[in-house]
Formats: structure tokens, C-alpha cells, sequence
């Protein structure tokens, strides 16, 4: 229900409901894919409707912690990576952003996930104005 408010704008709303599900209380609903999920809706309430990009970093660091495997893993330390881009920390996400590669090199090829990290890597570098390694990793993007 978060993730559909926020997208039409009513960003305060997704925040009460993401807010509601974390405040869950039955040994059920704190399972850690219920956390993860949770976590995760916070993480992208603060990041696209709230931009307060340090709460996503603190959202973003807990799914890592309870991310059930290592693809999962990698796709949240994009995401921290990310935020952490976003507030202008380039040397954390680009430390986020190398682990969730040597996690992705050592499982079998997911194409998705790979392009998802070069898009990230392409635009951290375009921040920092090297437009050639920026060329080089958006060009891997397909």
C-alpha cells in the first residue's frame, strides 16, 4: 500500500502506513522477510518521496543485515550505495557499490542486476565529472 501512495503523491500517507506495518507486533508479521519488506518501503519512502536520503541509509544498512541471500544482499548495497550518492558521499557509495559487484561475481550471471549496478556506477562517475569511466560502465548497461 506504501509504495502506490507515494507514487500519486500522497507521501505522508505512505509514510503512516509504512510506519503502521513496522509497528506490527505478532511473532508472524516480524519474520525477517516481513522486516526486509518493511525496511525496503521505508528505505524508498525516504529516498523518492521524502528525500531524506540518511534515513535511507538507515533503512537501506538494516535489509542488508537481514538480506536472506547474497543476490539480495548485493541489490540492497545498490541501493544503500544510491543514497549514499545522493547525499554527495561518493567514496561510501562507490565502497557499497564494489561490494555488491565482488557479492554478484561470485554467483551465476543475473543480466538485471549487472545492469542495475553499471547504471549506478555510470552515474556516480558522471557526478564526479569523468565522463570516461561514466561512458565505460553506462555503455555496459543493454
Amino acid at each position: 500500500m506504501q509504495e502506490p501512495l507515494g507514487q500519486v503523491g500522497a507521501t505522508d500517507l505512505a509514510l503512516k502506513y509504512a510506519m503502521s506495518a513496522r509497528a506490527l507486533k505478532s511473532p508472524d508479521a516480524m519474520r525477517p522477510k516481513f522486516q526486509n519488506l518493511v525496511y525496503v518501503a521505508f528505505y524508498f519512502a525516504n529516498y523518492w518521496y521524502a528525500t531524506r536520503y540518511d534515513s535511507s541509509i538507515y533503512y537501506g544498512l538494516l535489509t542488508v543485515a537481514i538480506a536472506p541471500d547474497s543476490l539480495a544482499r548485493a541489490d540492497r548495497m545498490i541501493l544503500v550505495g544510491a543514497a549514499y550518492n545522493k547525499i554527495g558521499d561518493n567514496i561510501k557509495a562507490l565502497e557499497y557499490y564494489s561490494g555488491a559487484q565482488a557479492l554478484l561475481d561470485n554467483l551465476p550471471y543475473f543480466r538485471e542486476e549487472y545492469c542495475y549496478l553499471y547504471n549506478q556506477f555510470g552515474m556516480l562517475y558522471f557526478d564526479e565529472g569523468d565522463m570516461q569511466k561514466s561512458e565505460e560502465f553506462l555503455s555496459q548497461v543493454d
